[in-house]
């Protein structure tokens, strides 16, 4: 009797992990999304993957104060999808009723991927959203954040878990993973200055990212978010490539003025820097 009724009962609503791994290739780079998140990255120039293959654990989800955030993981339903040949689409749903939408597809030149989440939720409070990378290999890469004036993190780093936001701690908008003979970049396709963050967490010799976008308040009236666009591409090379490329970005959609050309006297005589932490950063 229990093996009818058993037997009887609806399939189970999460796929298994075979069934929800979304892969996009391009001729850079190779990606694979699960729940949301980036498992498996690939360069195509290089011939490097700089992932270990592991699930993301608080990699994707809904952002809410203190405990009360809600990640893909573990969502009642995941409902991954595809729109067209270059179109990823991942759903998660909560029994809350709450639902956050990741959207991953190849854009139409230069061979990057672009990200895209949408959230939903059923009370207010909801201050955004996030987007993960998991399960980066100490091994294989080390990160270059511009944060703290800029800092690299590889095999052995004195750094457990932090949150760097832009703007403030998180300098510029956008984070390089190193390789040994090329390297992934991820950046915000933000022109409109909204507030974002990166957090990142170290343990076991794996790195996990989380890219974030926040709610403008007041955040005690939110129940939806929108991100931005998030642009992430592969490059050939060291760490210098896609810093130009970001800086030529930002000259172009910011009208930045060159340096030399806005640098007064007085620069010239600057002998030492001293500069004060603020703002959140690396626990422990």
């Amino acid at each position: 009797m229990l093996f009818l009724l058993l037997a009887m009962l609806p399939a189970q609503r999460l796929p298994s992990a075979a069934q929800s791994r979304q892969s996009l290739e391009t001729p850079t780079g190779t990606v694979a999304f699960e729940n949301g998140a980036l498992v498996t990255a690939r360069n195509r120039l290089t011939g490097e993957t700089y992932t270990a293959g592991q699930r993301a654990d608080r990699g994707t989800g809904i952002l809410r104060p203190g405990d009360q955030s809600e990640w893909a993981e573990t969502a009642t339903v995941q409902a991954p999808n595809a729109d067209g040949p270059q179109k990823r689409i991942s759903e998660a749903r909560w029994d809350s009723g709450e639902v956050l939408t990741t959207t991953v597809e190849a854009a139409r030149e230069g061979g990057d991927f672009l990200i895209r989440q949408s959230g939903r939720g059923t009370t207010a409070g909801l201050w955004g959203c996030q987007w993960g990378i998991a399960g980066l290999s100490d091994s294989a890469v080390s990160l270059i954040v511009p944060a703290w004036s800029g800092i690299r993190l590889g095999k052995g780093a004195p750094f457990q878990e932090g949150v760097f936001d832009w703007p403030g701690g998180w300098e510029a908008q956008m984070l390089i993973v190193q390789g040994k003979r090329g390297g992934m970049w991820i950046r915000a396709e933000d022109a409109d200055d909204r507030f974002k963050g990166v957090s990142i967490r170290y343990r076991s010799g794996k790195f996990d990212l989380g890219f974030r976008t926040y709610n403008e308040g007041p955040l005690e009236a939110r129940t939806t978010v929108e991100s931005v666009v998030w642009r992430l591409g592969f490059y050939q090379g060291d760490w210098r490539v896609p810093a130009r490329q970001f800086r030529e970005w930002m000259a172009r959609t910011a009208a930045l003025t060159p340096v030399p050309k806005q640098q007064p006297a007085w620069a010239d005589e600057i002998r030492s820097v001293v500069i004060l932490r603020s703002g959140r950063g690396a626990n422990g």
